[in-house]
């Protein structure tokens, strides 16, 4: 099994139509519909950034857990 996880915290899912659909298609949104695989709309994180959003994700604890206080 393979994972790939985009985060599109810098695009915004407002912009893009996979997640809001009164916007118009892309040609990412082809992309992520060729991929396949499941999309979350709402997720939420123990942090209020990226770097610790990220962290939190890939090491699998809290931020005052892995020292990203």
């Amino acid at each position: 099994m393979r994972i790939l996880a985009l985060f599109l915290d810098m695009i915004g899912g407002e912009y893009i139509n996979i997640c809001n659909p009164e916007e118009k298609s892309t040609s990412f949104d082809k992309l992520i519909r060729d991929i396949g695989g499941k999309v979350y709309t709402n997720c939420y994180t123990p942090a209020p950034d990226t770097p610790r959003s990220s962290a939190c994700m890939w090491t699998g604890v809290y931020p005052r857990e892995n020292n990203c206080n």
